[in-house]
């Protein structure tokens, strides 16, 4: 075998060697490609699970307390229902209904019209059906008393003079401001019913004019005060009743 040929056939042998070392060294190299993809691949899908778990565990934390918001305004609007439904029965239990409401305001505005509380209360525990009243009522004057007044004719009887009546005030003044020796019709006036023999009295007090009433020798005496056409004078008109 020649020098020539030996070389040839050597130069063909390390370029095979060669040509498989770079096809050994592609291959290396892709599959330490392929390792590092398949890591970055791996590494970023970890990623993705853990951000798609994270907001998964986030939705269902928010959908629990939706949950628990919900059950919490439906057990404040039950208790807001049943607070409603309490209420609009102590309403109805506390505020008047038909005939009591009627009563009401007529007691309203009979008090509005200058009818004594006293008065009211009065014909409320004693009243009856029918009325059996005198048809000529009895109308008196008398002056009444004020700390400047001299105590001449300062009461009047009723009822055959079972009954006193007599009645104090506030002095009137003068336009200099000084006290008259009448009193001020405008001002509040009190009003007293005595018993004779008895002793027994009955006091009304408020502006004119007064009504009051009260019960002596079995009947029932109602009695309305107004000013009288004479400075210092109070006329007291009474009505007598059957009792009760």
């Amino acid at each position: 075998m020649s020098l020539g040929l030996y070389e040839a056939r050597h130069h063909r042998r390390r370029k095979r060697r060669m040509a498989m070392v770079k096809f050994v060294f592609v291959l290396i190299l892709l599959g330490v490609v392929a390792v590092f993809s398949y890591e970055m691949g791996a590494e970023t899908f970890r990623r993705e699970i853990t951000g798609l778990t994270e907001e998964l565990q986030g939705t269902r934390a928010a959908l629990s307390e939706a949950r628990d918001s919900e059950t919490e305004m439906r057990a404040e609007r039950d208790l807001a229902k049943q607070e409603a439904e309490t209420l609009q029965q102590r309403y109805q239990e506390d505020v008047p209904q038909g005939f009591s409401k009627e009563v009401q305001q007529l007691v309203t505005a009979r008090v509005q019209e200058g009818v004594s509380e006293e008065r009211i209360r009065f014909l409320l525990r004693t009243a009856s059906e029918p009325d059996a009243c005198d048809e000529n009522p009895e109308t008196k004057r008398f002056v009444v008393q004020t700390p400047y007044t001299g105590g001449s004719n300062d009461s009047v009887g009723f009822g055959d003079g079972i009954l006193t009546v007599t009645a104090s005030g506030q002095p009137a003044t003068n336009s200099a401001g000084n006290p008259e020796a009448w009193y001020d019709k405008d001002k509040l006036v009190v009003m007293t019913v005595t018993t004779v023999g008895g002793g027994e009295s009955s006091t009304v007090e408020g502006l004119l004019p007064l009504q009051h009433a009260m019960v002596a020798g079995g009947r029932e005496y109602r009695f309305t005060a107004r000013p009288g056409d004479n400075r210092g004078f109070l006329n007291v008109t009474a009505v007598s009743c059957k009792y009760p």
